[in-house]
């Protein structure tokens, strides 16, 4: 990987204009993109103090506005499938 991102889960809210910025500012190369969806339910208010953040995570992720934002970025999205082989040429 050359590059690590991760939405923020301190906050609420629209993540949808975050995630344009982010994708817009990416440098060239392979980049680890993270978020932590998670819908919003009693559990999860009761187990992660971020819950907020990760709501938000998924409602971004769901949200109809994203493949446009995804494909106006340029950013080709992959899974690890085709960098499988790869990563275990690297390893020792």
């Amino acid at each position: 990987m050359d590059h690590l991102v991760m939405l923020p889960l301190h906050s609420g809210g629209d993540q949808v204009p975050l995630i344009e910025d982010l994708l817009g500012s990416l440098p060239p190369g392979l980049t680890h993109f993270i978020l932590h969806p998670a819908r919003d339910t009693p559990e999860l208010r009761a187990i992660a103090s971020d819950w907020e953040g990760r709501v938000a995570n998924h409602a971004a992720f769901m949200d109809p506005r994203l493949p446009g934002v995804i494909e106006r970025s340029g950013v080709k999205v992959s899974s690890y499938r085709p960098l499988r082989p790869l990563l275990r040429a690297a390893l020792p």
